[in-house]
């Protein structure tokens, strides 16, 4: 049973897919603290979680508080706005959620040794206008995305998603949450990067998203710019556990030990790492799959 005070909807993934399943829904807080009419801001910090492994130590659960594109000030009254793009959680499968303190990302990872497509939820904020009753939910429609690059150049033509979420109006000046799925790296322009990241090293790019809505009344909103760093690699994402060592096997280190059954991402490629013995299962041949010899 849920708090009468707050309200929440949590979205699923679809395990080991290049794409995000989302059942949207909302999220609204009634206490003060969610409240920006009551001098807080609805950008609540996230809770930091564990580290991941590896090479994306500096990918995981963050505050959202700490990111570029979050402004210092709560929103105005009657506006759209993003809060934090989403980091799924284990609970009972794999969930985002559109609760403001939800764990966030403030750069994300995409492998295209296993996905060619990196696409998240958002947390998107709305606050009413003061006046009761005057709109009861905003339908987020579309999202424009621009992807740039390591000189600040657009590296593919700007485009725009067909979104789909709603954000549920609350009385009295509070803060209702929804989340929005925007893919911010199309495949056909990740295909291009794979032979080049073959050879090593990385592309770093910057997303920058608005979001479009409507009120069920017809008024139009559209979010500032929120802005999400990504990495782009290939085998980066691939760890090499302790556990998946055959201290048995003639070539050390290995990864020879155990089943991948249970290590499992959320999303194939995208800002979790990816278990030697599930690489191994999946691209076998590709030599990412065994740690480098010692």
């Amino acid at each position: 049973m849920l708090s009468r005070r707050c309200q929440r909807t949590i979205a699923q993934f679809s395990p080991l897919g290049s794409a995000l399943v989302l059942c949207l829904g909302f999220i609204a807080c009634d206490g003060a603290s969610a409240s920006p009419a009551a001098g807080g801001s609805p950008h609540h910090p996230t809770s930091p979680g564990a580290a991941l492994p590896g090479a994306l130590a500096d990918a995981g659960p963050v505050d959202a508080g700490a990111s570029g594109s979050t402004p210092d000030a709560g929103p105005p009254q009657g506006a759209i706005f993003v809060n934090q793009a989403d980091f799924p959680q284990l609970i009972n499968g794999c969930v985002v959620d559109s609760s403001p303190t939800a764990n966030g990302l403030t750069r994300g990872k995409l492998d295209v040794a296993f996905s060619l497509r990196y696409a998240t939820a958002f947390v998107v904020g709305f606050t009413a206008p003061g006046t009761s009753g005057t709109f009861t939910r905003v339908v987020l429609d579309q999202t424009d995305v621009q992807l740039t690059d390591e000189t600040g150049q657009p590296a593919v033509a700007p485009f725009q998603i067909i979104s789909a979420g709603i954000v549920e109006a609350v009385a009295g000046g509070a803060v209702g949450y929804g989340l929005v799925q925007v893919t911010l790296i199309p495949s056909d322009f990740a295909a291009t990067l794979v032979d080049d990241l073959k050879a090593g090293g990385a592309r770093h790019f910057v997303s920058s998203i608005r979001v479009h809505g409507h009120s069920l009344e017809g008024a139009p909103f559209v979010s500032d710019a929120f802005k999400l760093p990504i990495d782009v690699c290939y085998g980066c994402l691939v760890s090499f556990p302790p556990e998946a060592n055959d201290p048995q096997a003639a070539v050390q280190p290995n990864c020879g030990l155990g089943s991948f059954d249970s290590h499992q991402p959320c999303v194939l490629g995208q800002d979790e790492p990816v278990d030697c013995r599930l690489c191994n299962n999946l691209i076998p041949d590709s030599g990412l799959c065994e740690p480098p010899p010692m």
